[in-house]
């Protein structure tokens, strides 16, 4: 067990000086022990959680932050045709290969815990994978290889746009209908450990009548 000494540190609203917290097993930290001033001005916070994330728009980072030579051409809807180019080529190996780096830069900056919004489900051409749940895998796997806590929300995605038109053939492999949304969330089950005794939860379906 190793010993984190602080000068200060931020617990259940208010400031404690001098701090110190044990290193438990995985590296999670368990309870303040006593503390001897650190030097350096070392401060203790509490981890963040980031609660909105699209793990594999990790891939496309600098590919749509550009400013049109004739200015101005750029927006929202240029960033998204960038983003759906990027899901076109995402396979479940990838996925798990680029949210891990995501996850990993998530806990370097602070962040312990991330809400997951997981809308990217089918193969590349929009046909379910023989496991449903495959691409929600390939999230569980990354965040429990970098050893994130996961709250992993799977999206129902029925429409291409507010208007309530078709889903568009790049969108197609976000879909679902219903009973096939409710089938995913059914073979992802109730949960899954991770290290560091984080949890990564899914929402379970509401009973039919």
């Amino acid at each position: 067990m190793g010993i984190i000494n602080a000068d200060h540190a931020w617990s259940e609203g208010e400031w404690t000086a001098p701090a110190a917290v044990a290193i438990g097993p995985g590296g999670r930290l368990t309870q303040p022990v006593d503390a001897a001033p650190a030097g350096g001005s070392r401060i203790l916070l509490p981890g963040m959680h980031n609660l909105h994330s699209h793990a594999f728009q990790r891939a496309m980072a600098g590919r749509a932050e550009r400013r049109s030579q004739a200015g101005g051409g750029d927006s929202f809807w240029t960033w998204r045709e960038q983003m759906y180019a990027v899901a076109g080529r995402i396979d479940p190996d990838a996925l798990r290969v680029v949210a891990t780096q995501l996850y990993a830069e998530m806990l370097e900056a602070g962040y312990t815990s991330v809400c997951e919004f997981h809308y990217l489900h089918h193969d590349p051409r929009g046909d379910q994978y023989e496991d449903p749940a495959e691409m929600s895998r390939a999230i569980i796997d990354a965040a429990r290889e970098a050893g994130i806590g996961l709250l992993l929300l799977p999206v129902l995605y029925m429409s291409g746009g507010f208007d309530g038109r078709p889903l568009a053939s790049h969108q197609r492999r976000f879909g679902h209908e219903v009973d096939d949304y409710l089938r995913l969330l059914q073979s992802l089950g109730g949960g899954m450990r991770c290290p560091g005794g984080a949890r990564d939860r899914v929402p379970q379906p509401a009973r039919r009548a």
